[in-house]
C-alpha cells in the first residue's frame, strides 16, 4: 500500500453501507462525535468527528457524513495522520424542518482509492421554536403616573 502518495481530493460520494459496523474499522477508529441533541428549525448544526489511525503506519483519513439524503462534507477534506495519533474533522449545516439522522464513516487511503473503514450513527431532534412552549406571553399595558 503506498499511503504516503497523496490523494488528490476526499471521496466524492458517499454510499449507504448495507449493514452497520460495530467497533472500530480495520484502519481507522471513530472516537468521538460531538454533536447537540436537539436544534431548532434553521439552526446552524456542528459536527465535529474525531478519527483515530489504529494501523501501524501514517495514513490519510478522511470523514464523511450523509443527513435527510444530504452529503455533508468535513474540514480539512483530508489528513495524513501517524500511527496512534487522532484528527478532529469539521461540519456543520442548517437544521432542517424534521428530526435528523446524521450516518458518519471514516475513511482510509491506500495510494489509489477511499476505502469506507469505520460508521457510527447520531440523532438530532427538531427542537421547538422559541415561545411555542413553556413561554406564556402576557399583555402588559404601560401606565404615566403625573
Amino acid at each position: 500500500m503506498n499511503s504516503r502518495e497523496p490523494p488528490i481530493a476526499g471521496p466524492s460520494t458517499i454510499r449507504l453501507l448495507a449493514g452497520l459496523t460495530t467497533g472500530a474499522g480495520t484502519w481507522t477508529d471513530i472516537v468521538s462525535i460531538i454533536y447537540p441533541l436537539s436544534a431548532t428549525l434553521g439552526e446552524l448544526v456542528h459536527v465535529n468527528v474525531t478519527v483515530k489511525n489504529i494501523s501501524a503506519s501514517s495514513i490519510y483519513i478522511t470523514a464523511g457524513a450523509r443527513y435527510d439524503n444530504s452529503e455533508l462534507r468535513f474540514s480539512p477534506e483530508f489528513v495524513l495522520v501517524a500511527p496512534g495519533a487522532r484528527y478532529t474533522f469539521l461540519s456543520s449545516f442548517s437544521m432542517p424542518n424534521e428530526n435528523v439522522q446524521v450516518s458518519i464513516w471514516s475513511f482510509y487511503w491506500d495510494g489509489a482509492q477511499w476505502f469506507e473503514d469505520d460508521f457510527e450513527v447520531v440523532a438530532i431532534a427538531l427542537a421547538d421554536v422559541p415561545g411555542e412552549d413553556g413561554i406564556l406571553i402576557l399583555n402588559v399595558s404601560t401606565y404615566v403616573v403625573a
